[in-house]
């Protein structure tokens, strides 16, 4: 039977040690989007997290380490950091639904929102943090979705058209709203966020048929 199977990491560590750390990750990504990026300083993690600056460096190795630490925990406690295995075809329009309904949650996320205009604002004097913020959340996401349609195809799916199609299924649950969300305007949706996944899931699947040529 075909299993849509989500994996996160694994952690490693004693309990104690990644109760530390997460309580880190927190604390990080309150003060970056409170105070910005730029202005905050593993001084103030280490306050807020209640725990020693040594502590703070034996997890991270500097500030840029975990702001990706922030954004990976984001993407996990969304399912999207997932790799699907054991997979056939005919399971592809419930694994890409499962994967848009989880995508589309994300978008919905005020913290997600709030931390994508953060890195916006600070990108031009510091574009570090975009490469970062893409590397470890939009990248992660799309190379997972490329993964699977190679798989799902069975190598029929360049790598390099893959990613093409996986940009464009992501970019289609977007939409008008995820504009909206983050100009702050009234979201305005003519179906409810199940039923919008559920059409771009369609859509996708007609583009994988007619110019991929996949038996779905």
């Amino acid at each position: 039977m075909t299993n849509c199977k989500v994996s996160g990491k694994t952690a490693v560590g004693r309990p104690k040690s990644l109760a530390k750390k997460n309580q880190i990750i927190l604390a990080a990504s309150q003060l970056f989007l409170r105070d910005g990026y730029t202005k905050t300083s593993l001084d103030a993690v280490s306050q807020l997290a209640k725990v020693s600056k040594q502590t703070v460096y034996s997890h991270f190795d500097n500030k840029d380490a975990l702001l990706k630490a922030v954004i990976e925990l984001k993407v996990t406690q969304y399912q999207l950091d997932h790799t699907v295995t054991s997979i056939e075809s005919d399971q592809i329009s419930s694994c890409l639904t499962s994967l848009g309904e989880q995508f589309m949650a994300l978008l919905c996320d005020s913290d997600v929102i709030a931390m994508y205009k953060l890195i916006i604002s600070e990108s031009d004097t510091n574009p570090t943090i975009a490469a970062l913020f893409y590397e470890a959340g939009p990248q992660a996401v799309i190379d997972s979705l490329t993964e699977y349609l190679i798989t799902v195809s069975h190598q029929k799916i360049a790598p390099g058209r893959a990613n093409e199609l996986a940009v464009m299924f992501f970019n289609s649950l977007k939409g008008e709203h995820y504009m909206q969300r983050l100009m702050g305007l009234p979201v305005s949706m003519n179906n409810s966020p199940k039923t919008f996944v559920k059409n771009a899931v369609s859509d996708f699947l007609i583009i994988l048929q007619s110019t991929e040529g996949l038996h779905i």
